[in-house]
C-alpha cells in the first residue's frame, strides 16, 4: 500500500479556466494568471477543478520536486453561517407600504406650480376647450386666487 503524501506547502486558489494537455494532465489557471498541473495519475483529483471554485492547493516533494498532491474544497473547510443574533429591544421590521404616508400635504412650491399650470390654460384657452362644463368654474377659481394672493382689489369688493 502507498504512503500517503505528506503536505508541505498549501495555496489557495480560485479557478478561472482548465484544459487537458496531450498527455492526460489537467492544466488549469487561477484569477492571478498562474499555470497549475494535475498530473493524470491523481485523476481523481480532476473533479475537484471547477472554474470559478476556490480551492486549497496541497503540494508535497518527491525527489526534491513540488508536485500537486491533493486538492480540498475550501467551502466544505468554511465553518457553518451563523444566525445574527437580534437583540430583545431592536425595533420590529415593518413593511415599506407602512412606513409610506398615505397622504401629505402639498409643499407651497407644489401648489404654485400648479396654479401655474392653471394659468397657463386659462392665458391659451385651453381650460374652455379641456373642460367645457368647467371652465368657467376653474377660471373663476384662478383669478379668486391670484387676487387673494397678490393683494388686488377687485371693482366688485
Amino acid at each position: 500500500m502507498a504512503n500517503k503524501p505528506v503536505i508541505v506547502r498549501t495555496e489557495v486558489v480560485v479557478v478561472d479556466s482548465q484544459e487537458t494537455n496531450q498527455y492526460g494532465d489537467l492544466l488549469f489557471t487561477d484569477r492571478a494568471g498562474k499555470q497549475h498541473k494535475v498530473s493524470n495519475k491523481r485523476d481523481w483529483l480532476f473533479d475537484k477543478v471547477i472554474d470559478g471554485a476556490a480551492i486549497t492547493l496541497g503540494y508535497a516533494v518527491y525527489m526534491d520536486r513540488e508536485y500537486l498532491a491533493d486538492i480540498l474544497d475550501v467551502a466544505n473547510q468554511l465553518p457553518p453561517p451563523v444566525k445574527p443574533q437580534i437583540p430583545a429591544d431592536a425595533p420590529k421590521p415593518t413593511a415599506y407600504a407602512e412606513k409610506v404616508p398615505t397622504h401629505r400635504e402639498p409643499a407651497p412650491q407644489e401648489i404654485g406650480m400648479c396654479w401655474n399650470n392653471v394659468g397657463a390654460g386659462v392665458r391659451d384657452g385651453s381650460i374652455e376647450r379641456d373642460f367645457p362644463k368647467q371652465g368657467v368654474s376653474i377660471k373663476s377659481q384662478y383669478y379668486t386666487y391670484i387676487f387673494k394672493t397678490t393683494g388686488i382689489k377687485t371693482k366688485e369688493e
